[in-house]
This record gives structure tokens, sequence and C-alpha cells, in this order.
């Protein structure tokens, strides 16, 4: 690892908690001091009440030629939720192995300490093999409480600490067993678990509310501009006429034909005012003259951008560590991410606050670039954020499964929608500030949400 000024850079361990390993990541202070208290108590490795599934999948069992497929991206972290994408056995990527069953823990191995691990609800669900699928659980301990426990800070700080990579740690199985679990007796597991599923349930509760609430202000964007955007009705065949193929390209795919309903509507709006590229530069190169090495510039990847609202952390790097390998921005740039699941999720940003002039962030991002004035481009993020556009946008994917992205080619052909330039910034305010309103609320919900795991991993301590 490479220190920070906040890390310890010398320490040293006892002898006998030397155990094959050599990595001094492995042995670092924060992750001894964990398993120290833990080891207070009556305690137990996962692997000693756990049995781990291989069951995987030849599709056979799928007769209607789809399943649902679960990614890792699809698992909300440390809450418990997900959400499956259906998906084509004919198109399935070469990950999606895994044969679940309700009541299976499905735990990440990438990433694992950021807490991608849920407990499976639904039958028929294939997951990704990124994920550790946990089958069965002995006498000694409820599954639901197990799932809580691996969600504990004291579970992915062990997580964290038998990964091993860089910016991508990722752990194997075998060592997923080796994490050391307090074990506490039957009754007070199930009185945890009923205390923290109520305070789970209400801090769901109230991300949906503000979901909803968001959601409405989008709506009544469209609505005033008299545009009724119609849901999604999933259907296997779908058809495109040849003068759409040959106009914009459009990859043939179950969301073609919803893809052509929503530009339908858009086309036939009064507002209607031609294609993305008549506004927007796609992609375009910053000035790079203005740029050393020592050029402190603003790295935003992936996941430091928030789903559908605008929302992104900015780390800031030097430009020798960023010009290669990353995709160039500049302030006042739209970014919106071009592959799936990270488009379907919203993940995109105006980079209107960014602290630096030049920013570098992950490849999977299109850029966008103001070039005419009849544009206000928060209201550009409104229209692509949408969740109809982002549903159509799928219809215009394209690579082999599993790396299918919407090619600027496509993009640059997507019709836009330009009322007057006023109602463009009001409409973006209206939505702006619901989503600023719906921030604060979700800030004060996690602080709740963040004091009721504090509570259950005390007591799980014994604290």
């Amino acid at each position: 690892m490479t220190p920070d000024a906040n890390d310890l850079c010398v320490f040293a361990v006892k002898r006998g908690i030397i155990e094959g390993r050599i990595d001094p990541h492995f042995y670092l202070p924060q992750f001894q001091s964990i398993i120290s208290v833990i080891k207070k108590n009556p305690y137990v490795q996962l692997g000693d009440i756990a049995k781990f599934s291989k069951e995987t999948t030849d599709y056979s069992e799928f007769e209607a030629g789809t399943f649902e497929y679960l990614e890792i991206s699809g698992v909300s972290l440390g809450i418990d939720k997900y959400s499956t994408t259906t998906t084509s056995v004919c198109e399935a990527p070469s990950r999606a192995k895994m044969r679940t069953k309700p009541l299976d823990i499905a735990v990440a191995l990438t990433r694992p300490h950021r807490g991608a691990i849920t407990l499976i609800k639904d039958k028929g669900i294939i997951a990704s093999t990124g994920f550790s699928i946990i089958r069965d659980a002995d006498y000694r301990v409820d599954k639901e409480w197990l799932l809580f426990v691996l969600l504990s800070n004291a579970s992915l700080q062990q997580l964290l600490q038998r990964s091993s990579g860089g910016n991508y740690p990722a752990i194997i199985e075998e060592e997923v067993k080796h994490i050391y679990l307090p074990l506490l007796d039957s009754e007070k597991q199930i009185e945890m678990v009923n205390e923290i599923k109520q305070s789970l349930i209400k801090y769901n509760q109230q991300l949906d509310n503000i979901d909803t609430a968001t959601s409405i202000a989008r709506k009544g964007a469209f609505e005033r501009l008299g545009i009724c955007l119609p849901d999604y009705r999933p259907s296997l065949f779908s058809y495109t006429r040849l003068r759409q193929i040959k106009a914009m390209g459009l990859y043939c795919n179950p969301h073609s034909a919803y893809l052509n309903e929503v530009f339908s509507k858009l086309h036939n709006s009064p507002f209607h005012s031609g294609s993305l590229e008549d506004y927007v530069d796609v992609n375009p190169a910053i000035n790079r003259t203005q740029l050393n090495d020592s050029s402190v510039v603003s790295f935003v990847p992936m996941p430091a951008v928030s789903e559908k609202t605008n929302q992104v952390v900015y780390e800031q790097r030097n430009y020798k560590d960023v010009k290669t390998g990353f995709t160039p921005f500049q302030r006042g740039d739209l970014l919106w991410a071009k592959i799936t699941p990270c488009m379907q999720n919203g993940k995109s940003f105006l980079a209107d606050s960014m602290p630096t002039e030049y920013g570098f962030g992950s490849t999977e991002f299109h850029v966008l670039r103001q070039k005419s004035e009849r544009i206000h481009m928060p209201f550009l993020w409104v229209l692509l954020s949408d969740e109809h556009i982002l549903e159509a946008a799928q219809g215009m994917f394209s690579g082999s499964a599993g790396q299918q992205r919407v090619p600027d080619t496509f993009l640059k052909k997507f019709p836009i929608i330009l009322p007057p330039i006023d109602m463009q910034r009001e409409l973006a305010d209206e939505v702006l500030n619901a989503l600023d309103q719906a921030k604060k609320m979700k800030k004060a919900a996690e602080l709740e949400w963040a004091e009721a795991k504090a509570q259950f991993e005390k007591e799980l301590l014994g604290e």
C-alpha cells in the first residue's frame, strides 16, 4: 500500500499472530485491533459455520430465453438491497454463471469492503462469478443476523485486510472463509436482527420517498413541455425501420422498439430542435498545452458519481498521473456514462463546480461540451438523466455481451427538445433544487441509519 500522511508507516507485530502471510498491509494495527476485540468473547471463523455454493448454470432451466442477472453494481452498498437485469440467454455475459436460491447471501469479491452484500429474496436469479455465494449456515447462526454481521464494519475491514490489489482490491473465497465473527446466543441474534431490520426498513422508506419526490420533479419538467413519455414494456421481439437503421445505426435489441417510441414522442414535440450534435460537441479534446506534469487536475472515477443526482466527489491529482488512460474534460462539461449498467443507473454529472479547470475521468464516460447558446447544459442533464431516456438509450447499445455501450455516433443523433432558454433554466432549476433538497433529506436519513449500525456493532462486539 502507499501510505498517506495519516497512515502508520512503521509498526511491529508479535510473532504469534503471523499466519503465513508476509504482506505488511495484512498486519496493520487497524485490522489487528478489530480481531483482538472479537477474540475477547466467543467467536468463530466464517468457514466454520457457513457452507458456500459452487452451483453454476448452463441456462437450460430458462425456457423463456431470459433470466434475471445480478451484477455487483446491482447491489446497493450496505443496505441489503439489489436490482437485477433481464438478460437474454444468447447474450449472457461470461460471468453470469452462479445459481442462487432464496436466502443465499451474495458477497462481492471485488472491493468487498464497500459492502455489496445482500440476501437473495427471489427465485431464479443468476449472479456474477464476482460473488461468493453462502448457501447454508449451521444451527448456531441466524441467516439474517449473519447478513448484518457481514455488513458490519468489523467484517468489512477484515474483508479489506484479506484483499489484494491496488485501486480495485479483490478477495478470494478461501480468504472470505477466514474472517472472524463474534458468536452470540440465538435469542440475542434475533433481538438484534429485529432492531436493525426496523431501522433499515425506515431508512429504505425514506430513500423511496426521496426518489419519488425527485421523480415527480423530473416528470413535471417533461409534462410542462407537453411530452408524456411511455413506460418501458419489455419484449423479446422488436423491429426497426430500415430508414431508422440507416439514419441512426440502431442496434437491434429488445429495447429498440421502446427507443423508437420515445424518439417518436421527442420528434413530434413542438420543441424538437434537431439532434444533440447540433448543440454540443461529443467527446471533444481539451487544450493540453496549458498543462504540465505538476499541474493539479480533478479526477473522477466512476464510483465517485452518484446515481441520478448530479453529485460527484472530485479527487485532485497531478496531470502526469492521469494524462493517459483516462477521459479528459473541462469545467462546464457534462459527463454521461456510456456503458451498461452505469448508464442505466444514471451515472452522469455536470462539471460546473469542479475545483480545477481540467479533469480526467473514467473511460466509461461520454463528454458533452456546449457549442450553442441555445442550449442550457443543466437542462440537457435533466433530459439525459431522465429514467425514460436512460431506459430508451439501451436500444442504442452495441458491442459484445457484457461490454455494451452507447457509441458517440448514436449519441450525436439523439433528438433534442429545446424550449426557450428562460424555460430551460426554470425547469432545470426546479429539478436541481428538488435534488438539493433530497440530498439534505438523504443526509439526515443516512445519519440515522449510521447510528443504528453503530448500535448493532456495539452489541455485536460486546462493548
